[in-house]
């Protein structure tokens, strides 16, 4: 039998607030973890807790070379601009400043 957890008792677990929770429940963007809603109440099942933690779980050297590969990516697009060179699509055509 899994552990049901009320608003509060999550946002404890979770350390955060349940005003936090609160608007990641009722976000269009839907970033918070799955609860159900019993009559009126909230509740959240700790094993979807624990679930919604691990799939945040960041590699720090996966993170550093992403930001690397951001970094690039940027430094590229201001030398196209330092250049007036045009964007290009990978197949070749050209982006015209409506796209």
């Amino acid at each position: 039998m899994s552990e049901l957890l009320t608003v509060e008792e999550a946002a404890v677990y979770l350390h955060v607030k349940p005003g936090t929770l609160n608007n990641w429940r009722t976000s269009i963007r839907c970033c918070g973890p799955r609860y159900a809603r019993i009559g009126k109440k909230i509740l959240y099942d700790r094993v979807d807790l624990v679930r919604w933690v691990e799939e945040r779980k960041k590699d720090p050297k996966e993170e550093g070379e992403l930001r690397k590969i951001k970094k690039k990516e940027r430094k590229g697009e201001d030398m196209r601009e330092t250049l007036k060179l045009p964007r290009v699509r990978r197949d070749g055509g050209k982006i015209h400043s409506s796209d």
